[in-house]
């Protein structure tokens, strides 16, 4: 029997139109994928030592309005978001 559940990603896309810095996330499996406002059509992919940690306070930045630009920066600052260059 064929399992068609190999080829499903789970992708999850919280997207910021009141952020002058971030336009969407997308938590994609065990990665992020973030686009910036300044270049939409070009995505960054970032591996993310705590998905589960980030996602949340991905979302509740969307509840309480904080920047998510500011949390973006921190977590790359403190590697917590690592550029994934392939």
């Amino acid at each position: 029997i064929f399992n068609f559940l190999n080829f499903l990603k789970f992708v999850k896309t919280y997207e910021f139109p009141e952020s002058s810095a971030i336009c969407a996330i997308k938590f994609v499996e065990s990665r992020v994928v973030i686009t910036y406002n300044s270049n939409i059509d070009k995505d960054y992919e970032f591996n993310c030592e705590n998905i589960t940690e980030f996602e949340e306070k991905v979302s509740n930045s969307l509840k309480t309005k904080e920047s998510i630009g500011k949390l973006v920066h921190s977590y790359i600052k403190e590697d917590k978001l690592v550029a994934n260059n392939k």
